[in-house]
């Protein structure tokens, strides 16, 4: 007996089918329309509809399910590119200001990566001191500031427009610091005039907190952190002076002094003008400590000796990063040299190519770009495909490489056979400088005539044609900025961050 609270079986019927349906016991069959058989009663045409219905239904689940499973992988493939080192960030097809500062501070900025969520930075500001900041990378709000000042009557300035700052991580207890060279002038002195002091401040770059602060080389103009040391650099006539010190209690650790060729006409009777070096490059990385000046390369151990038999090289620094170095060789004819920690040097007989973003999927080739785009085997050293075209810039996403240059504004050629997959045509009025992807889409850089700003490319990983990256009302200028795209206010006072 059921409790009257039981769920029943109801079934749902048409009141028009019971009115119509034969009388009980009348012994009239309805006919199908071709008169083979009785016709469906209308119970059971309720049914037909609800069961056909239902079919519908599921497949429409069934096909949302399987849209929204093809969308979350492609959302995943998107984000993991966009992890990769190279990537700049995701941009929208209408581009919005996600944030913006005083152009100063952006300038001072280590836009490369966040540390922590934050870009850190640091500039000389009008009150003679150095203000050292982290920027939430996400809204450009301020985590911290930290003003560093100097004795009294003293400016404080950070050397190069705040590129004497590098970010690292300390020994034993691993802190992400911001490492800059602060160097002192007596107040009122210009930019040129030469330093009294100099020193070498670390500050948590969670807190701002200064963790160290040193005495450094009064002509120290920059700095980079390989292991426990920071390593300064500077010039004076015909050498390039490095010096190493303990990054958290100031201790010298060696110095060296590299000669380079100089260049330049002597004025008699002016230092001025005495002949310079040109601009230093000081990077560390692959385990060196690298010195570029004057088609010079001077690799460095930890220790400050010239690395045994590459020490010094007839050449340019093409890519430092932390676990690699990559050294255009010019000694004879044009080369590679790829230095790694740990790993035995790599010597290419060409110019190799530096894709922008690299997600590994043609280890097993050496792409060149001297002559063309090549493809060697990097085993046998086979040349297996070839191409004519200047580089501007590559991209190697599975298995495919996109390169921009003159031979086509960007093409996708397939990497083991070195098929072109699609080419948009090169323009003629301009010249390609830049390739980037932010995971989902290609973003070529044009140059037109000299001064005029670049124009943004929009390209589908198919080639497809998805318009200009146009600057919000107000800005102008767009250009990448380590992973961020960045403009300026058309009075110049301000930097964005777009996206």
């Amino acid at each position: 007996m059921s409790d009257g609270h039981a769920l029943q079986r109801v079934e749902l019927v048409e009141d028009d089918a019971l009115a119509l349906g034969p009388a009980p016991g009348d012994g009239r069959r309805l006919a199908h329309a071709d008169g083979t058989g009785p016709a469906p009663s209308g119970r059971r045409r309720v049914r037909w509809l609800v069961a056909t219905v239902g079919v519908v239904g599921l497949l429409g689940f069934a096909v949302v399910g399987a849209q929204a499973a093809l969308d979350s992988g492609y959302e995943d493939r998107v984000a993991a590119r966009a992890a990769m080192p190279g990537a700049v960030e995701p941009m929208r097809p209408r581009l919005q200001v996600r944030w913006s500062t005083e152009a100063a501070v952006m300038d001072s900025l280590l836009l490369d990566r966040p540390v922590g969520g934050a870009y850190l930075g640091a500039r000389a500001v009008p009150d003679g001191s150095v203000q050292a900041v982290a920027l939430d990378s996400a809204t450009g709000g301020a985590r911290w500031t930290t003003s560093l000042r100097g004795g009294l009557g003293e400016d404080a300035v950070v050397p190069g427009s705040g590129r004497g700052c590098t970010t690292a991580t300390t020994p034993d207890a691993p802190v992400d610091a911001l490492v800059c060279v602060v160097v002192y002038r007596a107040h009122g002195q210009h930019e040129s005039d030469p330093a009294e002091r100099a020193e070498v401040v670390a500050l948590d770059a969670t807190t701002g907190t200064v963790l160290a602060r040193h005495a450094a080389p009064t002509q120290a103009g920059r700095v980079v952190v390989l292991g426990d040391q920071a390593v300064v650099a500077w010039r004076a006539l015909g050498t390039v002076n490095v010096h190493a010190q303990d990054l958290l209690t100031g201790a010298a650790r060696w110095q060296t002094r590299l000669s380079v060729p100089r260049s330049g006409i002597l004025t008699v009777g002016s230092l001025r003008d005495a002949p310079r070096i040109g601009r230093v490059q000081l990077a560390a990385g692959g385990g060196v400590v690298v010195v570029g000046a004057a088609q010079q390369v001077f690799l460095l151990t930890p220790s400050g000796d010239l690395r045994e038999g590459t020490g010094r090289l007839d050449g340019y620094v093409r890519q430092v990063r932390a676990d690699r170095v990559v050294v255009l060789t010019v000694h004879g004819s044009a080369g590679t040299l790829v230095v790694r920690s740990g790993a035995d040097d790599v010597h290419v007989p060409h110019v190799v190519a530096l894709p922008t973003l690299d997600d590994g999927s043609l280890a097993d080739l050496v792409l060149t770009v001297e002559a063309g785009l090549r493809g060697y085997d990097r085993t046998s050293g086979a040349l297996r495909w070839a191409l004519d075209g200047r580089d501007s810039g590559t991209i190697v996403l599975d298995g495919t490489v996109y390169q921009s240059g003159d031979a086509a504004l960007v093409r996708a050629v397939d990497g083991r056979s070195g098929r072109e997959l699609w080419a948009v045509p090169a323009p003629r009025a301009a010249y390609v400088t830049d390739l980037v992807t932010d995971g989902e889409r290609l973003y070529v850089a044009l140059h037109g005539l000299v001064g005029s700003d670049k124009t943004w490319r929009v390209y589908g990983f198919d080639g497809l044609d998805e318009g200009t990256l146009e600057a919000p009302a107000g800005w102008r200028g767009l250009e990448i900025r380590g992973r961020v795209l960045v403009a300026t206010s058309t009075d110049a006072s301000r930097a964005a961050v777009l996206g």
